[in-house]
């Protein structure tokens, strides 16, 4: 059995340096035909499957936390 804390770590390899990025499990999603459906990335076959969208945001806020800090320089 797994138990989850909503929390989940990924490390990118970012100007030769390992940079951790945490996310929490909130997702983005819209209502059709009254199913709620991930609103960017997901898996058509199987609509249980989260990993994509979460690597998917936890990409944005790595990219934009280097935007951020490349932008006060």
């Amino acid at each position: 059995m797994c138990v989850c804390a909503g929390v989940f770590h990924f490390n990118f390899w970012c100007f030769g340096v390992w940079q951790e990025v945490v996310v929490d499990d909130r997702l983005p999603t819209y209502k059709s035909d009254g199913v709620r459906r991930l609103m960017f990335c997901s898996n058509r076959e199987r609509r249980d499957e989260f990993w994509a969208a979460l690597l998917e945001k936890a990409y944005a806020k790595s990219v934009s936390c280097l935007y951020l800090v490349s932008d006060c320089c």
